[in-house]
């Protein structure tokens, strides 16, 4: 996916957090939205999808772990990404378990931010392309399943015209045919 048509959502109850990421990723050609809570990215969510969603752990109201399993039901292509102020290993695990694609701990390189943004989109990318690829192939079988049963139809009733046929020829009754 090319970076300018990439859509991001920031969310984190930090403005200079929010701020410094979506001046660094719109830098870098990405399309920026910032939410403020977990609240206000579930409803930006809902109103537009987003290709990754960068998202702080810990937040007043609904914190990023609560809002990550809803987004992960909710927008299944969109890989999340969690940020937190805590090095806490079981946290991570955690959210890993709960759907996340990746985790990042605050103070974080803006470079390191970049690259995760850009392996969650060749991710999202990779996923997309096999579940076209399963539908198609999906698409595939069903038509010669359909062709399967198709022939399968001629060669029954190919079979009960001759079977009819054997059984006339035996009877001595050869059928339509009249004798001059």
């Amino acid at each position: 996916m090319e970076k300018d048509k990439a859509r991001i959502l920031v969310v984190d109850d930090e403005q200079s957090i929010r701020e410094i990421i979506t001046r660094k990723l719109r830098s870098e050609g990405y399309s920026c939205v910032a939410a403020t809570d977990g609240k206000d990215a579930l409803w930006k969510a809902f109103m537009r999808d987003f290709d990754v969603v960068l998202m702080d752990v810990k937040m007043p109201g609904l914190s990023g772990m609560q809002v990550l399993p809803k987004m992960v039901t909710d927008h299944p292509d969109t890989c999340v990404v969690m940020i937190t102020a805590v090095c806490d290993v079981d946290t991570a695990v955690e959210a890993m378990k709960a759907g996340a694609y990746d985790y990042l701990t605050k103070p974080f390189n803006l470079d390191e931010l970049v690259l995760k943004v850009d392996k969650a989109l060749e991710k999202r990318k990779l996923v997309r392309e096999h579940r076209e690829y399963q539908l198609r192939l999906e698409q595939k079988l069903k038509e010669k399943t359909n062709q399967v049963g198709q022939r399968y139809e001629r060669v029954a009733k190919a079979t009960d015209r001759e079977h009819a046929a054997l059984a006339r020829i035996e009877s001595g009754k050869p059928g339509e045919r009249k004798e001059s």
